[in-house]
């Protein structure tokens, strides 16, 4: 709240002081940041206390943080590698698909634990004061950790080929054939090189900030319609085959035929487009998205992280009254 200041005057009856008008803030001030400063303590035990529950009594413990992807990895492997002989531009398919399936596994499951973070903590929230936004934070941060491990698993796995098959990926040993050279020059890993580990973050920032949008309005929204525990798996469902998991986003490029730029910016309303092709393009140097997909990505995706930190930050006052 801002505060503006007035002496009293003779007018005044039965004030002693001056008078202290408060008012909201506006802009950024009023979303009071700076108290995710302050709690961040709370903000670990949080996060701490989710990672503990969640695999206390597990045999594999955080393990399964990499089984989930790895095991929908070897079902794409079949069906779109195998069957459907999806185009990878001369990258494995188990890489092609793993490389995709990493930040889509953070995105689906930070927005599903977020988007119930405030019924889940309302044990905490109808008892003491914090931050409410912190509900929402933790949870994603639960699948960052999660992001970690997998990514971890895709690193192995393309160190596992480097070792054993480097021609699939690039990497021509001394004494390779004319055939093997001409095949590993498809597709380099690591391509783009230092360019890659740069940019590498940015693409799991834009990830973070369109999970998190997502999960600022459905958490607020879901205090109150409980419809939303139904309608996230089901968004979920369908948006991984609209985005590029299973298969290359140049294939809605050849689909699109006339007016094409129109279809890539409309594919492209879809961060995880993006966010996808950048894994791929930093990994294995694979086509990057065009102009007009990145511009849609990135503006849709600011959109949701601030309008949905700004309708989180109105409806939490109102919270209590629905837990």
């Amino acid at each position: 709240m801002a505060s503006d200041i007035y002496p009293t005057s003779d007018m005044d009856q039965g004030l002693s002081g001056p008078v202290v008008i408060n008012r909201p803030m506006k802009g950024l001030p009023s979303l009071n940041l700076h108290e995710l400063w302050i709690y961040r303590y709370l903000l670990f035990y949080i996060v701490r206390r989710d990672i503990v529950v969640r695999y206390k009594q597990t045999v594999f413990g955080i393990s399964w943080a990499a089984i989930n992807p790895l095991i929908t990895m070897v079902v794409f492997s079949f069906v779109f590698g195998a069957l459907l002989n999806v185009d990878t531009s001369g990258v494995p398919y188990p890489l092609f698909s793993l490389a995709a399936l990493v930040p889509w596994a953070m995105f689906a499951k930070g927005l599903s634990n977020s988007s119930v973070s405030i019924q889940s903590n309302s044990n905490i929230i109808t008892k003491i004061y914090f931050p409410r936004i912190i509900a929402p934070i933790s949870a994603f941060t639960n699948s960052f950790i999660d992001f970690v491990v997998s990514l971890a698993v895709l690193l192995l796995m393309i160190l596992g080929y480097v070792l054993l098959a480097p021609d699939l990926i690039g990497v021509v040993p001394p004494d390779a054939t004319p055939e093997v050279i001409e095949a590993a020059s498809q597709v380099r890993i690591f391509g783009p090189g230092p360019v890659a580990i740069l940019m590498l973050p940015l693409f799991i920032l834009l990830v973070v900030m369109f999970g998190l949008g997502l999960g600022f309005w459905f958490s607020a929204l879901q205090v109150r319609m409980r419809d939303i525990n139904y309608i996230i798996p089901f968004v979920l469902q369908i948006g991984q085959y609209v985005t590029p998991v299973a298969y290359a986003s140049n294939m809605i490029e050849t689909l699109s035929g006339a007016g094409g730029e129109v279809w890539q910016f409309l594919y492209g309303l879809n961060p995880m487009v993006t966010a996808i092709d950048g894994f791929r393009w930093a990994f294995f140097n694979l086509d990057f998205s065009p102009v007009p997909t990145i511009i849609a990505s990135v503006s849709m995706c600011l959109f949701v992280f601030f309008s949905g930190l700004y309708f989180f930050r109105y409806s939490e006052s109102k919270f209590v009254d629905y837990l």
